[in-house]
Parts: structure tokens; sequence; C-alpha cells
């Protein structure tokens, strides 16, 4: 039978909409589901498998006992799979192990099962068909057609279109079914023209409907509409190809109609200029993002497969690559207009589909997608229908990246707030206990690791301390590990599940029902003392229920004994409703129940509320307890805390010499006040020393509580702004060793760290030689090194550090002196510095052998020190600002605002340069042509900012001939009303002839060149020049 007869022939009976995300229809299933085909799988072992080998394990000698048959090694890999469903490795080996074992149905069975947890990968899917049409299935053409249809229809990605025409035209060869190929290419480009990488399907589609032929007139005039409406598709789409297909397009036009053909291709010139000017920044983007697939030829590229994220620094670094990226495409670089809104929302939906399948396990790539395909919904002039489609595509998205990502807490609250709304209690109630059962089983596993390690892990239930409880306290982590603080971190992280399960009742129900999640937290071992006090606020504040509140803190103590942190927030809570007398009870009861450095913030805490609000006398009779269980700390310390406030001491400061940073400098006054300018506060400092003095005298080493940081940040918390790092300048240290008989905590390597004081801290003598032959830094770097804050507190985007040195030695810094022309040369504005770099630059990118990536690199350089340049001559105004250090400086700064304006099409090529040097500016388009009938320079297209009459303008094009076009473009200008001294023309290279010209006609506008070469040919060609510099780039 024909195979032809046995394939549909357009494989799309329903015209799915390319424009929605995939339906709940195409979702991941649980793990234990998604690998139940694999399991049955286990005893087919195909013929010729190298899997059906089985060992012989020899004589038993356990009686008759059968023999233990060692697993193949398919069954071993399917293994792994199972146990970790995301273990990409694991999958590869399991795709090919299956492939070689030639068994149709383990092959397949495994596809579907990879695809289940890896859905819209399409290297996976391009393989999977391709093993269908190869095998000897005898339905394999049905299959195949089979599997289109559920692919396609979902998928963003060119290489499964590419595949899916390739097998159309490879099944219907016969000039009589031209139709169904067309259909075909028309299916796919509605889905995928779009795309950068459609540039070969738009190719072969024009020459198809080309190589078609015409019997009458009436077919040839419908032959060349649709050649037209292909072109003119396609010459507005950034991608490889675009301007090649424009020429063609350009001559199909003039060779039928030279006078329609100007008509045609002035109404697309705009849109064809913009889109090879979003092209460069595409590819930009996309190279690392969306990197081109390579293979063999007649070969597919291999499997593919995303990665769960480990928020590395290059996990890190990709997301926000990604960010980017998609931020750039909801700009609408393409500035599409808002008749064709839904063209937009389907080329950024198109990039988001991608975005989800190679970022699959990243959450906050769900959750951009959710957000904007939310915002879509309540964009102005959507009809209801679509505006509720949208939203209903939106929580598609949450659903799908939640079964992706079931442990994430973004996505399982956002999804709870969108059920929320929908007034879905009942949906709620489940999600939030199917998260938390997903938490507590990760909770159980991690559990089971820590103790597999012998390593201590931190109590599940702090309250239940039986012989029988395995547990110790959640606080008791004495000896901190890895796994055991991984695992105290998750069940905080547990509990503020629950915290936001209870604010749900609260707000969508009633009162009552948060008190019955809480009590469903109470009963799980895994809820920490965090739940306990975010209960007992909520009575306190919804329902002003003070003793209910106090009951649940009582409950958590009772629970939580040893956690300092928990009785500390109770005591501030008494503390803060004005209950004197069970603050002061409470304070007695727990204080002594945890050693002195573990009790010290609750001491602090009571010490500050009786300093600030009780009497004399108990403030003494206070220290006088302090003295007993801290007899180290020196008196002056205590009498220095009684009169503090808000952080600031001015003992530690008029009378023992702390010097304030960040406060008042040179008669200038913060706004924030004053705080000590060191990492310690008087407090903390003194209330350390005991500790500190133990240590050096025993261990040389000094040692810190692992609870410090949470301490910290409890003192800090209460009242005031935090202490502030110490900088150096500040007084010797010296004096403060002396008065606080102790050595305040300082950071080796650090500028402030005195290597003649920390001989007097117990190190022995050769260390000390050792630390004596360390480089010192000069003042002014260790001043800087001072500033610098610690390397933790870094949050910003992550950059390799090569990478910016390399930009360092890369920088061309061109000299404010030594102009190259001569002083006798008229009509000329400024030019850059001679230097031996500069013109080995210029060499490189003139060089006709010079790479284009080379003259891209290169070339970008220079047009980045031209803008550098040009800049230099903004007029500016005095500015006075405050730095850090509290002292005002008197600088500089630009007066009004700039926008750039290149030239088409060369110009466009030093925007990126503009943009680099000037965030967010604004850049407009002028296209100049030469007149055919005229000879003259024609304007064909402008599009300018509309305020550009208030701004200085930057002009961009590479190139100055005979100067025409530059001139037509500054009249242009003009004509909008910019004056012509607030022109500002920036250029690579100038011929003499037209710099004369164009600097007599314009006299007050300032010209920025890089070089001027000898002149013009007999072509009007600059020479020695560098050829078409659009061309080459």
């Amino acid at each position: 039978m024909d195979d032809s007869a046995q394939y549909p022939a357009v494989p799309y009976p329903e015209q799915e909409d390319p424009n929605s995300f995939p339906d709940d229809d195409d979702k991941t299933q649980p793990a234990e589901e998604h690998l139940q085909a694999l399991r049955a799988l286990e005893n087919q072992e195909g013929p010729g498998s190298q899997d059906t080998d089985i060992v012989d394990p020899g004589p038993s000698s356990q009686g008759d006992e059968p023999p233990v048959t060692p697993p193949s090694p398919f069954s071993a890999v399917r293994a792994r799979v199972q146990a970790k469903p995301t273990d990409v490795d694991s999958w590869l080996e399991l795709v090919r192990r299956a492939e070689e074992s030639g068994d149709y149905d383990k092959v397949t069975e495994t596809y579907e099962s990879l695809l289940e947890v890896f859905p819209n990968t399409s290297t996976a899917q391009v393989a999977y068909i391709d093993h269908v049409l190869n095998s000897q299935h005898p339905n394999k053409h049905a299959t195949a057609a089979g599997l289109f249809n559920r692919f396609l229809k979902t998928s963003p990605f060119v290489d499964l279109w590419k595949f899916y025409l390739a097998h159309v035209r490879r099944m219907h060869p016969d000039p009589s079914s031209r139709d169904t190929v067309r259909k075909a290419y028309e299916y796919a480009l509605n889905h995928i023209g779009h795309d950068k990488e459609s540039n070969e399907i738009w190719s072969d589609y024009i020459q198809f409907l080309k190589s078609g032929e015409a019997a009458t007139t009436w077919d040839e005039g419908q032959k060349m509409d649709a050649i037209r409406k292909a072109y003119q598709r396609a010459v507005q789409t950034p991608m490889e190809n675009v301007k090649r297909l424009w020429e063609e397009y350009s001559e199909f036009e003039m060779n039928l109609n030279k006078q329609l053909a100007k008509k045609f291709l002035s109404d697309l010139q705009a849109s064809h200029m913009q889109a090879r000017t979003v092209l460069n920044s595409l590819q930009e983007h996309t190279a690392t993002l969306l990197p081109t697939s390579s293979a063999a030829p007649g070969e597919h590229p291999a499997v593919w497969l995303p990665h769960p994220p480990n928020f590395s620094t290059e996990d890190k670094t990709l997301v926000s690559r990604w960010k980017q990226y998609l931020k750039w495409e909801e700009s609408n670089p393409l500035e599409i207009e808002e008749k064709d809104r839904s063209q937009f929302h389907s080329r950024v939906q198109t990039v988001y589909r991608k975005a989800l399948v190679r970022m699959r396990f990243f959450s906050e790539i769900w959750y951009m997608a959710y957000a904007w395909t939310l915002s879509v919904s309540s964009e102005t002039g959507l009809p209801e229908n679509k505006r509720k489609e949208r939203k209903d595509e939106a929580l598609s998205i949450l659903k799908a990246g939640i079964e992706a990502n079931p442990k994430s807490f973004v996505l399982n609250f956002a999804y709870c707030e969108v059920l929320e709304e929908a007034q879905s209690q009942k949906e709620v109630h489940a999600a939030f206990t199917k998260f938390l059962d997903i938490l507590r089983a990760d909770l159980e596993e991690l559990e089971v690791s820590a103790k597999s390690d012998d390593e201590p892990v931190p109590a599940a239930n702090s309250g239940l301390r039986s012989n029988n409880s395995s547990f110790s306290s959640q606080g008791s982590d004495d000896t901190p590990n890895t796994k055991s603080k991984e695992l105290k971190n998750r069940r905080t992280e547990y509990g503020i599940a629950w915290i936001v399960y209870m604010r749900f009742a609260r707000r969508a129900e009633t009162p009552r029902a948060a008190r019955d999640v809480f009590g469903k937290a109470r009963k799980d071992r895994w809820t920490p003392w965090e739940v306990y006090e975010a209960a007992a606020l909520m009575e306190y504040h919804c329902t002003k229920a003070t003793d209910v509140a106090m009951r649940i803190f009582e409950r958590g103590l009772e629970k939580f004994p040893e956690e300092e942190e928990f009785a500390l927030r109770y005591l501030g809570f008494l503390i803060s409703i004005n209950d004197d007398s069970n603050a002061r009870a409470l304070f007695e009861r727990v204080v002594t129940t945890f050693p002195a450095e573990r009790a010290r913030p609750l001491w602090e805490r009571w010490a500050r509320y009786e300093y600030q609000f009780g009497n004399l006398q108990a403030a003494q009779n206070l220290e006088k307890r302090l003295a007993e269980v801290y007899p180290n700390d020196p008196p002056i310390k205590r009498f220095a805390e009684r009169h503090k406030y808000l952080g600031t001491d001015a003992i530690a400061v008029r009378d023992l010499g702390f010097s304030f940073s960040g406060g008042r400098s040179n008669g200038h006054s913060s706004s924030k006040g004053t705080a000590l300018g060191r990492a310690d506060t008087l407090q903390s400092i003194a209330s350390n020393t005991s500790s500190q003095e133990k240590s050096f005298s025993s261990s040389g080493k000094r040692l810190s509580s692992p609870d410090s940081r949470r301490r910290e940040e409890s003192r800090t918390g209460d009242h005031g702004p935090p202490t502030k790092r110490q900088r150096p300048g500040s007084p010797s240290r010296e004096r403060d060793r002396d008065r606080w008989d102790g050595p305040p905590r300082r950071r080796h390597g650090s500028p402030s760290w005195d290597r003649d004081r920390e001989r007097d801290s117990g190190f022995k003598k050769d260390k000390e030689k050792e630390e004596d032959k360390s480089v010192v830094l000069p003042p002014v770097l260790s001043w800087f090194v001072g500033l610098l804050p610690q390397p933790s507190t870094f949050d910003g985007p992550v950059f390799r550090t090569d990478d910016l040195m390399q930009v360092f030695r890369n920088a061309v810094i061109p000299s404010s002196t030594g102009i190259r022309p001569d002083k006798d040369d008229e009509g000329v504005g400024s030019y850059m510095c001679d230097t031996a770099q500069l013109e080995a630059l210029y060499t490189i990118i003139r060089d006709k052998n010079t790479s284009r990536g080379d003259f891209l690199f290169y070339s970008d350089r220079i047009i980045r020190l031209l803008v550098e340049e040009g800049l230099n001559h903004l007029p500016v105004i005095p500015k006075t600002v405050e730095t850090p250090t509290g002292a005002l400086y008197e600088g500089v700064g630009f007066e009004g605002k700039i926008c750039g304006v290149s030239i088409l099409r060369a110009g466009e090529a030093m925007e990126a340069g503009l943009r680099e040097v000037c965030r967010s500016v604004r850049i407009g388009k002028i296209l100049i042509q030469r007149d055919e009938e005229t000879a003259q320079p024609k304007l064909f297209y402008s599009k300018l900012p509309q305020d550009i009459s208030k701004r200085y303008v930057l002009l961009l094009d590479p190139m100055l001939a005979t100067g025409g076009s530059a001139m037509k473009a500054v009249e242009v200008i003009m004509e909008h009303g910019v004056p012509e001294d607030r022109i500002i023309f920036i250029n690579l290279i100038s011929s003499p002839e037209g710099l004369k010209t164009f600097c007599t006609k314009f006299p007050s506008l300032r010209v920025i060149t890089g070089w001027i070469d000898q002149g013009l040919n007999e072509k009007a060609y600059i020479v020695p020049g560098l050829g078409d510099f659009g061309e080459r780039r």
C-alpha cells in the first residue's frame, strides 16, 4: 500500500489558537504515574538487547533458595530514574539503552515517560518521531501523524516544525499535492513565523511558491499575490536572512511594476528597518539562552533536557539573562502597533513558552509568565470573553508550574491567592494541604538522610522529651553541620506555609477557621515555634483576645522550652502590651533555664526595659545580678547601657573616644541620626569580652555562637536602626582595648585589624612575626577596602571577574589633548587623540581579511570611545552631593536631556554603543537615500522622539563621504525644533571634503570624528576607507 495513503494530508484537524498557553492536557503528572509504563517494561527485553544477558550467580550456599538475578543495565538505570525523576543523565542513558535494544515498544514507552517529565522538549520529540518513522512498525505513519498533532499545537521550537514540514514534503512529492504542502507551510508560519530561527522556513516557502506553475493569467496573478504576501510578512520579522529577503523582495517588485514597487517598498521600509535593528539585540540576548542546535548533515541534534537548579553562580547568571530577555520582549522592541496587539501577544507568549521549557525547574520564570499573562487580561479594550481566556491561561500556567516544581513557595502561594480571589475556598484548603504534605515528606527524607550520616538532627517536636524520642531540641544544635542546618532551615520554611494558611483562613473565612488550621499545625511534629508566635499575634491584633494570645505563647513555651529566641519574642510581646507583672514573671521563669551566653539576649532585653521605664533602684539591682552572671563585664559597660537611646551612645563617643560612622561630619548632619562606627555596638563589644578572653588564652582562636546572627537581628529589631560597620580612619582601638579589658571582635585581614594589638591577645611569637611580613595596604586603599561590605551581603547580579578584568584590559581611554588634524583646517569639529592603540583598532577594522566577529568587536570599541567623547561636549551645571562619609562634594551634573538619532542603515550599528553609556536613552531613526530622478538625498522615513526639540541630539553615522545624507538628516532634525548648537554629530571616518562642507553649512554644530582619511575617489568612496560599514557588520 502507498505510504501516502496511510498518513493524513495535514495533521491539524483542530486549528488551535497559537496564542494560548498549553492547557491542562499538557501537564506533568506525579512522578509515580510518570513511570508506570517503565515499570511494565521490567521483563520486556527485546531481541538482540544487551540487557537480556543474565549473570549466573553460581551455586547457592543457602540450600534450596533460588539464585538472585542481578538487574539488567536497563533496569538499573530505570530504577535510578524512578528514584529521582529529574535525573537528566540517567534519563539520557535510559533513552540510549532503549534505542540500543532495538525494541520498538521499549523505546516508545521510554520516550513517552520522558516527555511526561520534560514536556515540549523538542529534541526529544523529534528523536521520538524519527524513531517511529524509521521503525518497521506497520502503523508507523499513523502513529507519527498522531504525535505531530499532539506535539505541534504547543511547541514553540522551530526545529520540530522544520522536521514536520520536511516530513510533509517527503510524503507529498506529487505536484497534485502542492495545496497540501502549502497549507502545512501556512500552518507552521502562523505558529512560529515570527521566530528568529524561522528564516529557513520562510525561504523554503517562498521558493516553493515560486516553483508553482500557473496555467492561466488569473493563476499567475494569484501566484504573484501569494509570493508578495509571503515576502511582506517575512521582511518585517527579525531573523538571520531578513536583509537578503528584502533585496529579493525589492527585485521581485521591480520586475513586476516599478511604480507600484516604490509604493510597496516605501510602506514596508520602516517596519523592515526596525526588524533589522531589533535583530542585533535579539542575537545578543539569545546567543547563550537559545543556542543553535548543532548536528551533522542528515542527523538530528542530540536530546537536550533541562537540569534542576542548584542556584550556583551559573544558574543565577542564567536566570538573570532570561529575565533581561523576557523584559526586553515585553517592552515591544519591534514597536508593533496597537491594531496588531494580538501579534505582539503571540510573539511574547512564544518566548515565554521557550523559557518555560528551557527553565522548567526555575519557579521565578513560571511566575513571570503567569504575571505577564495576567497583566494582558487587564488591558483596556479587551473583550470580556478574551479577558476570561487570559485569566484561565494564567491559572493553567500556575498549575503546570506547580506540577513541575511542587515544592515552590511562590507558585503555590500565588495559586492559592488566585483561588481565594475566585472564592474557591475548598480548593484553597486542598492546595495548602497538598503543599504541606509535600514539604513534610521532604523534611522526613532529609531527616533520614541526616541520620544515615550519623549527624545530629534538630528536633521535630521539642515538647516530647521522653526517652523514646529520637529528637533533640530545635534549638539545641550544639554541633552545627550541613544537613542539620538545612533541616532546621527547611523546618522554619515549613512553618511559613502554615502561617500563610492561617492568614487565608482568617481573611477568607473566619478567625475560628484560622484557629482550626492552627489546631492542625499543633498536631504536626514538624511545626516550628514561629507558627505559635504568628497565631498568638493574629489573635491579639485581629480579635483583641489578649488572653488567648498569651495561652498560645504559653503552649509554645511548653513545647519549645530550649528556644531562647521564642522566649525573647514572648517577653517582647508582654512588654509591648504593657503587661509588666506577667513580663517580669516570665523573665524570672525562663532566664535561669538557659546557659549564661544563650540567656544574654533575655538579660539585655529586660535591662533595656528596666533602664527606660523602671526606677533607679530596680536598675541598680539588675546590674548587681548581671555582675554575678557576667563577672567579666566591666562596670562602665552597664552604666553606659543605661544612658543609651536609639543607638546613640554619648558616653562611648564623648568619654571613651569611640567614633561615629555616617553621622555628623563637617558640620552637616545626616538624616538618619548617628551610630557607632564599628561592626559591634558598645554593648555587644563589652558583652563578649569575657568569652573572648577565655578563648584567646586557651586556644588562640576566637569562638562564636552559632546563634549570634539571630541575636544580633533580635537586638537591632527592638529599637532604632541597626548599627553600622566601622570604617578606617577612626581613632586608634588601642585605647578601646585598654578601657574594655578585652579585645573587641575584629576580622583578620580587614583594614581595621591592628597587628600590634593582636600580639597582646595571646598569639604566639612566631605567628606575630609571620603576620608582620604581610603587605600593608596604602592608606587610601585601606580606606576603600574598609568601605566594602561583607561578601555574604551581596545580593545583586553575579558576573565573572575574569570578564570584568578583560574589559579593563581592552578599554581605550582617550586623551583630552593631542588633536590630530592640522590647525589650518577650517570648519572642522573635534577629533579623537591619535594614540597608537586607536590607530591599531582602525588598522584591524580596515583590514579586508578581518573576520566579521573581530570587525564587530573592535568597531564597537571605537564607537564606545566616540560616544564618550561626544558626551564630553554636553553642557554641565554645578552640583553638590553628600558622600557616604557625610562630607560635601562640589561637582557637576549634565544639564538637560539627550537622545540619539541614527541615520539608517549603517548608523543603527552605533546605537548599542550609545545605550551602553546612557541608560534608557531614547533613539530615533532617519532613512535617507538618493532619489533616482534627481540624484539628491531624499527622506524616506523618520521616527523621532516627540519631545526631541527639548533635548540635545547625538546624530550617529559611521561614514561621512560627501556629507549629503548627514546634512539632510540635520535639516530634518532642525525642522523638528532642535537648534543647530544642540546637535552633536558622531562619526567613525570622514573625508576632508565632506567634513569641510558639512561644518561650513552648520558652523554651530559639533562634529566628533575618529579619523579623517585621504579623500574621495572617482566613485565618491572614502579612501583608504574600510568598505561598506553596514555590509561588514
